[in-house]
């Protein structure tokens, strides 16, 4: 017998878009959530495996210069014990307490706006099942670099814009060469707009039927065997 994995990837929301922002509109945003400079933002879970502490670290490690213009900014749900952790590990690194903002909670249409606001979008996980919140970014115009690990170079595209996320002084290269050279920064955004034109959820749509006609087809052939029946079902005990 053959089994058969099909890979039919994942789309951003319609919210997820180049916006139009005024000048008050953009300053509402970033008082909201108490951002006062431009920022280099996250967004996505705090768990190991998101590497908040590597980013967190390679932010550090940034020019004193970079970092007096450019706030780390992490937007997602926290705990108060999750954020007592973060600040210890802010504070470990020697980072001011303006310098790394813990959002909360963000409703999508926010995030949107962020996304739009963002100087650079950085994804350092090292596991990722797709990494829709790099895809969101891209498709939202901004300048997107992420780890070369798991599903992520195939969802960012680019691997001039990856960096090994075990690996602060990677990180932390990457994040400097997106900020201080322009060509590169400028190549990043617009590559980011065209590669998120390739995933849809209407692709995925007609990749998944396309899947399930094709895997009918093969099991008439009998290319694929289906396993057999057991003839007693399997018993499950409690106690």
């Amino acid at each position: 017998c053959e089994d058969a994995a099909i890979n039919i990837s994942a789309g951003a929301d319609g919210i997820f878009k180049p916006l139009n922002l005024t000048a008050e509109e953009k300053q509402i945003i970033k008082e909201r959530y108490g951002i006062k400079k431009d920022f280099i933002m996250y967004t996505g879970g705090i768990n190991p495996r998101k590497n908040i502490e590597g980013l967190i670290g390679a932010y550090a490690k940034l020019p004193q210069e970079l970092r007096k213009e450019e706030q780390l900014v992490i937007v997602c749900s926290i705990s108060p014990e999750e954020r007592s952790a973060m600040d210890n590990l802010r504070k470990k690194n020697g980072l001011e307490q303006d310098e790394v903002v813990f959002t909360g909670f963000v409703s999508d249409l926010d995030i949107a706006s962020l996304y739009n606001l963002c100087k650079l979008f950085v994804f350092p996980s090292l596991y990722e099942g797709f990494g829709l919140p790099a895809l969101e970014a891209m498709a939202c115009g901004a300048a997107v670099i992420g780890s070369d690990a798991t599903s992520i170079p195939e969802v960012i595209g680019n691997k001039d814009a990856l960096f090994d996320p075990r690996s602060e002084e990677s990180i932390t290269l990457k994040m400097k060469e997106a900020l201080a050279d322009k060509l590169f920064y400028d190549a990043l955004k617009k590559h980011g707009i065209e590669q998120a034109k390739k995933f849809s959820w209407d692709k995925s749509a007609k990749s998944a039927v396309a899947a399930f006609e094709d895997f009918h087809k093969n099991i008439k052939k009998n290319i694929i065997c289906l396993p057999r029946r057991e003839k007693h079902k399997p018993k499950l005990a409690y106690i």
